[in-house]
């Protein structure tokens, strides 16, 4: 049996986000437990465990309990898209959280500060999770006015607070997915939790909103692909260190 000197855990909403990050390891395993779908590999001689959560403050909650109560880690790397608050950022920005907000609980928690010596560029700064998909510009400014976080996500905070509970460390890595002036179609109701498309529902909601379809064509084709590439770059650039 090798022996690893350095075990890794990530959390993600789903493979996709990090998938050009995935393929350049070694998958050793790839199995479902608790519900969860994970994926064990070998990269730069690292164990890395790789669970994918699904989307919302929930599923983060359980993934990181998972990792925390049966996986042991000590540490843990939660990573993913979001979208700006901040008018400075652009498409694929690397947001490393230093504190989550939850505007439910009026409450911040400070996250873990990365020590590596990277060469990527990236931005420090607060996270906003909410309990839904932000697409519209107006929402995104009223949102930055009350909090001044630099991008929203919808997972965050519950990885922090599990994390919080039982003394663990969480390293929150965001890459920016839809800017501050963006208005995009309602992700949260043609996409279910698991983070697939439902037919179903999009078929009736961009016949009655066509003008979105070209919108959702440049997020999911071109600007979801960006912000991937980058936060798997980065992620590549982490755990080559």
């Amino acid at each position: 049996m090798k022996y690893y000197k350095k075990l890794i855990t990530i959390i993600a909403s789903s493979f996709e986000e990090i998938n050009k990050f995935v393929n350049r390891g070694v998958i050793l395993k790839h199995y479902s437990e608790n519900n969860l779908d994970i994926k064990n590999i070998e990269f730069n001689s690292k164990n890395i465990q790789i669970i994918k959560s699904g989307v919302g403050i929930k599923n983060a909650r359980i993934a990181a309990n998972y990792a925390v109560n049966n996986l042991k880690s000590e540490k843990i790397y939660f990573v993913g898209v979001c979208g700006a608050l901040d008018s400075s950022l652009k498409i694929g920005d690397i947001i490393v959280g230093d504190s989550v907000y939850s505007l439910k609980k009026n409450r911040k928690i400070s996250l873990c500060k990365l020590t590596n010596n990277i060469s990527h560029n990236i931005k420090t700064g607060g996270i906003l999770t909410h309990n839904k998909f932000v697409n519209t510009s107006s929402d995104k400014h009223t949102l930055y006015q009350t909090t001044k976080a630099l991008v929203v996500d919808m997972e965050t905070w519950g990885a922090a607070e599990l994390c919080e509970k039982f003394s663990r460390s969480i390293y929150a890595i965001r890459s920016v997915c839809d800017l501050k002036t963006d208005n995009l179609p309602e992700l949260g109701y043609i996409y279910n939790t698991g983070g697939h498309l439902n037919k179903t529902k999009s078929i009736k909601y961009f016949s009655k909103n066509p003008y979105m379809f070209y919108k959702f064509i440049e997020f999911k084709f071109f600007k979801l692909k960006r912000a991937s590439d980058s936060l798997s770059g980065f992620l590549l650039d982490l755990f080559n260190n």
